[in-house]
């Protein structure tokens, strides 16, 4: 069940910002949320916690550091996890 608005007492992110991450790109209003994401270029610990880690980049780190501000991106596929979707309610 989702969580929103609120942090876990105790809990620690299972995924880190490390280097190639993909998260949840936010405003600094923590349920804001979408379908907008990042990935990290270099391991940046100080956002562990505050943006959600969903995976990370698992080949192809050298095409993510080409991007550049317009270009978009027109597949994706998971490799591995799928089994933790959860659909919405």
């Amino acid at each position: 069940c989702p969580v929103y608005g609120r942090t876990l007492r105790g809990s620690q992110p299972a995924l880190k910002h490390r280097q190639g991450a993909v998260a949840m790109a936010r405003s600094q209003n923590p349920n804001t949320a979408s379908a907008q994401f990042y990935i990290t270029l270099a391991d940046l610990p100080f956002l562990d916690g505050s943006y959600a880690v969903f995976g990370y980049v698992t080949s192809g780190m050298e095409a993510v550091e080409k991007i550049e501000f317009g270009d978009r991106i027109d597949s994706m596929r998971v490799v591995q996890g799928l089994e933790n979707l959860q659909q919405p309610i």
